[in-house]
């Protein structure tokens, strides 16, 4: 048992309060750009966060958030999906590594591009 106190107190933790300013909304980033950048989740967790974000590509990049392949499918896809390719994502019929070659290679459209649909993403 003296293992267990002595490896919770070596656990890095971050103090912040409403007091000083600091809400909700913030605490919930600070949470998803963490465990982005410890590779933590899902590629459909990242895609989450980034569809709701308003960070630039520049800034997620310099934040240390595309260090990792799961951190860049997350973002083209949360911020370079249609709402068709996005949609059938999050429904588990579009696989992260089809949805992320749609948004890299159609970004943004909603419908099926001739290019999309060459590359045989849709097939069944």
């Amino acid at each position: 048992m003296s293992w267990l106190i002595a490896a919770l107190t070596t656990i890095p933790a971050q103090v912040v309060r409403e007091v000083d300013g600091f809400t909700k909304a913030m605490a919930l980033t600070v949470d998803a750009e963490s465990n982005i950048r410890d590779g933590q989740g899902t590629v459909k967790d990242y895609a989450q966060y980034f569809r709701g974000a308003e960070s630039t590509e520049a800034q997620a990049q310099q934040e240390g958030l595309l260090s990792r392949s799961k951190g860049r499918d997350g973002w083209r896809i949360g911020k370079g999906a249609g709402d068709d390719a996005y949609a059938l994502f999050l429904a588990g019929k579009l696989s992260a590594d089809k949805a992320a070659a749609i948004s890299r290679v159609a970004p943004g459209h909603a419908r099926r591009s001739p290019d999309v649909f060459s590359l045989g993403l849709f097939g069944q």
